[in-house]
């Protein structure tokens, strides 16, 4: 059986994009998602750290900002590396699609974004993996 490593997520952004570039030019944006969770006594949120490469990052630092409400699909990822205080972990997830889901305003209107407009990473399509296999094919596991 193969493995699954996908995580879909809704929540609002904890500060504004910052765009940065890797040493080959690549743009890439980390952002902070709040994620509402329901404990039995009342309400949590999980601030979980998103990595956007590329198109997504792109657009994330024109149309986003501070408080604004989208849903990612992506997979997680573990980083290790080494500080002051030894060896640390990251667990952030890699976005490979988003979605916009405030009120498109009128900055966003004169650009043509529709408020629910899905976009996705040029690399990761996951129609690609099923579009691959025929009704005559057998099924993998």
């Amino acid at each position: 059986m193969s493995d699954i490593n996908k995580v879909i997520l809704i929540g609002r952004l904890t500060r504004d994009p910052e765009i940065r570039y890797t040493n080959s030019g690549t743009p890439v944006v980390t952002i902070s998602l709040a994620v509402n969770r329901k404990t039995s006594s009342d309400n949590a949120v999980d601030f979980i750290d998103i990595v956007l490469w590329k198109k997504l990052a792109e657009l994330s630092n024109k149309y986003l900002k501070k408080g604004s409400q989208i849903a990612v699909d992506g997979r997680l990822q573990v980083r290790t590396y080494e500080s002051d205080s030894g060896k640390r972990k990251v667990y952030e997830v890699v976005a490979s699609s988003l979605q916009f889901l405030d009120k498109v305003n009128k900055i966003e209107k004169e650009n043509s974004l529709d408020s629910g407009q899905k976009f996705s990473d040029d690399i990761n399509n996951d129609t690609e993996f099923f579009n691959n296999f025929s009704d005559n094919d057998e099924i993998p596991f």
